[in-house]
């Protein structure tokens, strides 16, 4: 991840980029209620099914097209969103 971030901050220095990462101190997922979203967010997820059906319903739910959410899925229960 961090040579992506780089990779970003080259290739695109205007680019505002706030990430979130898990803590793996603390259980549980992390809350996306807490989560700036700016007017032109587009959010990009990976992680286990579980949190990002959470997240992305949360950012859905606080007003987030779901055309603006972009993820990566992996592990079972690929693809059940419902």
């Amino acid at each position: 991840m961090a040579a992506m971030l780089d990779q970003l901050a080259r290739t695109q220095p205007t680019r505002r980029i706030n990430l979130a990462h898990a803590d793996r101190s603390q259980p549980g997922f992390m809350n996306g209620d807490a989560l700036r979203l700016p007017p032109d967010t587009t959010a990009y997820l990976c992680g286990p099914f579980p949190f990002m059906h959470g997240i992305r319903a949360g950012l859905i739910r606080r007003g987030l097209g779901a055309e603006h959410i972009h993820y990566e899925v992996f592990g079972p229960g690929m693809l059940d969103w419902d």
